[in-house]
């Protein structure tokens, strides 16, 4: 009896945890989509934490225990925007099964991110922060990083085989850039004309 008493205590305190858990996650995802619309309409420096909190129903209690403040918030919007657009691009990169497949996968990329115009602005403010808080560079370079590594994990020997070479050191520069390409899209597109042609993007993504 006591056995099963025991078995059972634990099924449920798991459970708790479980629950807990995903609470957790739940409110955490909560307060970084409110900091993206604060964010897009105040911008980084006029943002306040008790707005971001007011927006997601949350108090700053609340806040304060996924964020230590609106600095890392800021940042997590990012992450979480490379993590998504990882997912949304690898799929069906993998399933072109050509050169003028795979680039129109990447152009279609470009033109969904063109047109969702918080995201544009929340660059925008990615950009600002990184020219007024070059104290925080260690930060920013670290994020960067990531996206390149997150290109990198994937294989991109098997994604954009036309960018594949034998020497490591530029497979790695290689993977750096496009890494930082598709994951940063918006930070570069305001450069580039609205309208792209087939053939001169073929041309971009074709190899050296």
């Amino acid at each position: 009896m006591n056995d099963a008493k025991t078995s059972a205590e634990v099924g449920e305190d798991q459970v708790a945890v479980l629950s807990k858990q995903l609470r957790a996650q739940a409110t955490r995802k909560q307060l970084v989509d409110a900091a993206r619309g604060i964010f897009a309409r105040d911008g980084f420096e006029l943002a306040r934490l008790e707005d971001i909190a007011a927006a997601a129903g949350k108090t700053r209690g609340a806040f304060y225990a996924h964020f230590r403040d609106k600095e890392d918030v800021f940042f997590a919007i990012f992450e979480e925007d490379m993590a998504r657009d990882q997912e949304r691009i690898w799929p069906p990169l993998r399933a072109a099964t050509s050169h003028q497949e795979r680039a129109e996968v990447l152009a279609q990329h470009l033109a969904t991110l063109l047109n969702d115009r918080r995201r544009m602005l929340l660059n925008l403010e990615f950009k600002a922060y990184a020219i007024r808080h070059p104290h925080r560079q260690k930060r920013l370079v670290a994020l960067v990083s990531a996206m390149c590594l997150c290109c990198a994990e994937t294989g991109i020997d098997h994604l954009v085989p036309e960018l594949r070479h034998e020497n490591p050191a530029i497979k790695r520069a290689q993977a750096a850039q496009f890494g930082a390409l598709s994951t940063a899209w918006p930070s570069i597109i305001s450069s580039i004309p609205r309208v792209l042609t087939q053939t001169r993007f073929s041309a971009a993504c074709a190899p050296a």
